[in-house]
């Protein structure tokens, strides 16, 4: 079986099993009235969402992810580059809030499987990330490694965007020699799709975006 379907197997066997024990060894997991998986341990909540936009709570107020976009390049030696472009909009918080949001509070990740170029679950670099304090949106770029030399086009890849969000509100924890100690809550949504057959040029990203895009490639 290839690394994928293991990968696959791994992570459907792990919902069931989730599924089926509503509550053990501190995991409780679920779905939500509209159908949204959750997963909850101690001190965090994650939601996974099937489609956008969908917000996440942050210190009793909402963000949302708004997007996520994929745009593929082609290079003149053939190679392909997967680009992963995300939106997300905090226009629920103050500017105090925004601020914070972006400098300590918020954390995105991305992941790529694509069998053809053996990426399996292979976390994906970022590229840059912009935010506007004006209109409170952030939007944040990742790509596939920009080390690799993938000689196949990620059409029909998967993609799993994450993003975290760090809580004011803090829970208890006992150090091994018996002191307490507080954490901070973190509220999480994962986002996980099949990329189109056909993937956009990368070319066809809205500017100034995509300009802002070729100078961070250009600083590489």
């Amino acid at each position: 079986m290839k690394r994928t379907g293991l990968l696959a197997l791994s992570l459907v066997l792990m919902i069931i099993l989730l599924c089926s024990c509503s509550s053990s060894a501190g995991v409780t997991s679920g779905s939500k009235e509209d159908g949204v998986f959750y997963i909850d341990t101690e001190g965090r909540h994650t939601e996974m969402p099937k489609s956008l936009p969908y917000s996440l709570k942050y210190n009793g107020k909402e963000i949302t992810l708004d997007a996520v976009d994929v745009y593929e390049v082609r290079s003149s030696d053939y190679t392909h580059t997967l680009y992963v472009v995300s939106t997300i909009n905090a226009a629920n918080l103050s500017d105090e809030e925004f601020h914070w949001l972006v400098a300590e509070d918020l954390e995105t990740s991305a992941y790529i499987t694509c069998e053809a170029n053996e990426y399996d679950f292979r976390g994906a670099y970022l590229l840059g990330k912009l935010q506007d304090a004006d209109s409170k949106q952030i939007t944040v770029v990742y790509i596939s490694s920009p080390s690799d030399h993938c000689r196949y086009s990620f059409a029909d890849s998967e993609v799993s965007f994450s993003v975290k969000c760090t809580q004011e509100e803090t829970f208890e924890k006992e150090s091994k020699e018996g002191k307490a100690y507080k954490l901070h809550n973190i509220n999480e949504l994962t986002y996980r799709f099949t990329a189109p057959s056909d993937i956009p040029d990368a070319e066809t990203i809205p500017d100034p975006l995509y300009s802002t895009i070729v100078k961070w490639l250009n600083k590489k």
